[in-house]
Parts: structure tokens; C-alpha cells; sequence
């Protein structure tokens, strides 16, 4: 769908990538609940095939070609979850960093922001209430591939993942759950998203919403 906040749904072209993938994470507990660590990934793509004449064909954005992305950072993880299936209280806050440079055999350089948080308030033994909030800040020139996206299953239900995608992103989300039998619940969600290509093209009146309602099953 291309790359911005204000594309068009109905101007959209398809492409077939060859892919290898590869991703390490180490963390250490170092304080109670407190788990810090680096990690490694190594990204690799070939365009197979490109619809003529379109944004890829015509080398428009970082990527078009595919390319090597190598990538080096550091997460700190503080999980204060009372479960981490279905947790009814407390909070999980995520934060990372990563850099991809030609230093370490990328062939884009760039630096990602990932901050995340999750809180979960208990209203009664079958009542939760779960906000999420989660903040992507990108600085250089990454490929299309590994621009923050809006949409799938976990960011913007509803939306077509990578339906809007760009440097930064900003996510509000909210649910409220409910189990009536067993391991059986409902839950009803709202979400509010957008992205930018810098932090000052970031408005309020641009967001993006999607709504809905679900069934949950406890595994």
C-alpha cells in the first residue's frame, strides 16, 4: 500500500520476496522481575517477483531490490504480570534498541526505539480491563521491509497488516474482558493508531481506529 499515514486502500501491488531469517536473544534476570539482554538478527531477501511499473519496479523505496540487514541491540524486559497466559493484574514494560550499520555487513543503517507497556487492572474474579500503549521511533534509512506497521493480529485488528506503515508509530490500545464459563470469555477492544515519517507530522486528527469484539479460550 505504499508508505505513509494517508494511502489509498484501493492502490495496492503485489510482490514475492525469498526470505532467510535469523534471530538471537539473550536475557539475564539481574534485579527481581528486571530481565536485561543483546540481541542479533540477520535478514536477507531477494525480490522474486515485482508488479510492473509499480513502486518496487520503479526503485522507489529502500528495499525495492531486497538486501542484507544485519542488526545489533539490547532489550530490557519488567514483568510484574500476576500470569503471563492470562494475566488480571499487574504490568509488563518493554524497552529496545537496536542499530543496523554496514559496519556489521547491512546494507542499510539505521536505529530503532521500541518501548512498550501493558497494564492490567482486576475489576472482579471475571472482569479485566487491559490498556496497551507501544511507540516505535525510527532514525535513518531502513528499508520498506522493516518500517513499523499498522494492522495484523496484535496491532490494529482489523487493518490488513502493513496496511500503513512508516518511521514511527504510535499505538493506543484497550480491552475489556470477561469470562462467563470456565475457560471461556468474551472481550470487546478499541484501538487508536498512526504513523509518521518524523515526530512533528505526528496529529491527532489523523489517527487511525478499529473496533471489535472476540471470544477467548484459555489453553
Amino acid at each position: 500500500f505504499g508508505v505513509g499515514t494517508d494511502t489509498d486502500a484501493d492502490v495496492s501491488e503485489d510482490y514475492t520476496p525469498r526470505t532467510f531469517a535469523a534471530s538471537v536473544s539473550l536475557r539475564r534476570e539481574i534485579f527481581t522481575d528486571l530481565r536485561v539482554g543483546p540481541n542479533v538478527s540477520y535478514f536477507y531477501q531477494e525480490m522474486a517477483e515485482v508488479e510492473a511499473g509499480g513502486i518496487l519496479a520503479r526503485k522507489e523505496l529502500p528495499g525495492s531490490d531486497g538486501g542484507r540487514l544485519a542488526q545489533v541491540g539490547i532489550s530490557a524486559v519488567w514483568d510484574r504480570r500476576d500470569n503471563i497466559v492470562y494475566p488480571r493484574s499487574g504490568s509488563l514494560f518493554e524497552l529496545g534498541f537496536t542499530v543496523s550499520d554496514d559496519a556489521i555487513g547491512s546494507d542499510f543503517s539505521f536505529t530503532t526505539w521500541n518501548i512498550a507497556l501493558r497494564r492490567y487492572f482486576s475489576l472482579s474474579g471475571s472482569q479485566v480491563i487491559a490498556v496497551r500503549g507501544l511507540v516505535t521511533f525510527m532514525m535513518g534509512t531502513p528499508a520498506f521491509q522493516t518500517l513499523a506497521m499498522l494492522g495484523g493480529d496484535s496491532v490494529m485488528r482489523g487493518f490488513y497488516a502493513g496496511r500503513f506503515r512508516e518511521r514511527q508509530l504510535y499505538v493506543l490500545q484497550g480491552e475489556y474482558r470477561l469470562g462467563f464459563w470456565k475457560r471461556l470469555g468474551l472481550t470487546a477492544f478499541a484501538d487508536a493508531a498512526d504513523v509518521a515519517h518524523d515526530v512533528a507530522d505526528f496529529h491527532l486528527d489523523q489517527m487511525h481506529f478499529a473496533g471489535g469484539l472476540g471470544l477467548r479460550v484459555l489453553l
